[in-house]
C-alpha cells in the first residue's frame, strides 16, 4: 500500500470513529442498562453487569466464592463502576475483594478508581498496565469532555500482578490469569476458573469486534489458545455469554 492510500485509509477511519462517536452522543447518558445484573443460569456462582448503551453496553463480570468477589474489569464510566460493585455485593451479600483488568482500553479501566475507593484490590499484567497511559493520553482526547463529568478526571492504574501467567487468590476462589500476547490489544490477560473463560473483547457475541489496535494475526493464535483450554462458558467482553462456540 503507497503513502497516498495509508493517507485515505487513515482519513477513512477516523471519519468512521467521528461517527461513531456521534452516534453514541445520540443515545441518552440516563438510559436504563439494557439488562438487569443476573446471574448465569449455568453457574449461578457467575454474574453479569452490561452497563447503558451509553456507556458501549460493556460486560464485566463477578465469580462468587465462599467468602467474597472477584470482578472481572472496571467498567467505562466511574458511575456504571459504582453501579457494578454495588449490585454485585447486594445480589450474592458479599463484597468484591479483587478486579482484574484484562486489556488497555477506557471500557476495561475507566472504573479502576471507584473500584478501589470501594476497598477493591484492582490489577492487571505488566504488558497491560504499561500500555494504558498511552492509551489514555489518545482516548482523552476526545471522550473526557464528551462524558464529563462522569469521566475519571485522572487516570489510575491498575497494580501490576506480574508479567506472566499465574494464580490470583481472593475470596476464598483461586483463577488463573493467562498473560497473552497482542490481539485487538499489544497485550491480554485472560481468567479462566472452572470451565469458565473471560477474555475481554478478544471475543464478541452479537457485536462487532474492537479492531483498531489489531494484531490480527496475533488476534488468531490468542484464539487458538483460549480453545486449547476447552472452555465451557465464555463471556465476552461484549453481548450474550454462550459457550465454546462463541
Amino acid at each position: 500500500m503507497n503513502s497516498t492510500s495509508l493517507t485515505t485509509t487513515r482519513r477513512g477511519f477516523l471519519a468512521g470513529m467521528a461517527a461513531l462517536t456521534a452516534a453514541c452522543a445520540t443515545t441518552s447518558r440516563n438510559a436504563p442498562d439494557p439488562r438487569a445484573p443476573h446471574v448465569d443460569a449455568r453457574d449461578p456462582r457467575v454474574g453479569t453487569f452490561v452497563s447503558s448503551p451509553w456507556g458501549f453496553s460493556t460486560s464485566s463480570y463477578w465469580i462468587e466464592g465462599p467468602t467474597g468477589l472477584i470482578l472481572l474489569d472496571a467498567q467505562f464510566l466511574p458511575s456504571a463502576a459504582e453501579r457494578f460493585v454495588t449490585l454485585a455485593e447486594s445480589v450474592t451479600g458479599k463484597r468484591a475483594e479483587l478486579a482484574i483488568v484484562l486489556h488497555a482500553n477506557p471500557d476495561k479501566y475507566n472504573g479502576v478508581g471507584t473500584l478501589r475507593r470501594r476497598g477493591v484490590r484492582v490489577v492487571s499484567a505488566r504488558q497491560v498496565v504499561g500500555r494504558i497511559p498511552e492509551i489514555d493520553r489518545e482516548r482523552r482526547v476526545f471522550l473526557a469532555e464528551r462524558y464529563a463529568p462522569d469521566y475519571p478526571d485522572h487516570l489510575e492504574l491498575p497494580e501490576v500482578f506480574g508479567d506472566a501467567t499465574t494464580t490470583l487468590t481472593a475470596g476464598g476462589l483461586t483463577v488463573t490469569a493467562h498473560v497473552l500476547g497482542p490481539g485487538c490489544s499489544n497485550a491480554h490477560v485472560v481468567v479462566e476458573h472452572e470451565g469458565h473463560v473471560f477474555p475481554g473483547d478478544l471475543v464478541a457475541s452479537h457485536n462487532h469486534s474492537w479492531l483498531k489496535e489489531a494484531d490480527l494475526d496475533g488476534w488468531l493464535a490468542r484464539l487458538d489458545e483460549i480453545r486449547a483450554l476447552r472452555p465451557r462458558f465464555v463471556h465476552p467482553g461484549r453481548g450474550p455469554n454462550g459457550g465454546p462456540e462463541l
